[in-house]
């Protein structure tokens, strides 16, 4: 009786250690997803950095191009503004000064909407570098619970 007892015994165990060898199959099987998934999301993180950068590189470099044509702007309506006052007698060259500072305004005006694109377009690209770094931190949470939970399968086997 003894004997067949612990031959019972021992089945039982036989089954749950390899209910135990299938269930850490399975944490392993996860926490490898999860590892996957997490390189995925630095890679992602990685892409949208360098985005950034070349955004922000774009926005310096648009900011230097509105200043430096702001400051030739306002040259040549300072130079209008000199024809202006020297051919004061004669109409129709106060029109075309009149006419190349409307062209200046307007082409300050395209520039000031370009800077305002290129400042939305960084926005955008900081929110998803946001998102990404909230994504990986759910994975690593993830990843730590699976790890949580294959040290307590381990230390159950264990005992």
């Amino acid at each position: 009786a003894e004997r067949e007892q612990a031959s019972k015994s021992l089945a039982m165990m036989a089954k749950e250690s390899e209910e135990h060898k299938r269930r850490i199959a399975s944490l392993e099987a996860d926490r490898e997803q999860v590892s996957k998934s997490l390189a995925m999301v630095a890679k992602e993180s990685e892409e949208h950095k360098q985005r950034i950068a070349s955004l922000e590189a774009k926005l310096v470099s648009m900011r230097s191009a509105v200043v430096t044509t702001k400051a030739e702007l306002r040259q040549q309506i300072d130079c209008n503004r000199d024809s202006k006052a020297a051919l004061s007698t004669s109409e129709d060259l106060r029109t075309k000064a009149e006419s190349k500072h409307g062209e200046s305004m307007q082409r300050i005006a395209r520039l000031e909407a370009s800077l305002s694109t290129s400042d939305s377009l960084r926005t955008k690209a900081e929110s998803k570098q946001t998102e990404s770094m909230q994504r990986i931190a759910h994975l690593e949470a993830s990843l730590a619970s699976t790890e949580s939970a294959r040290k307590r399968e381990e230390a159950k086997r264990i005992a």
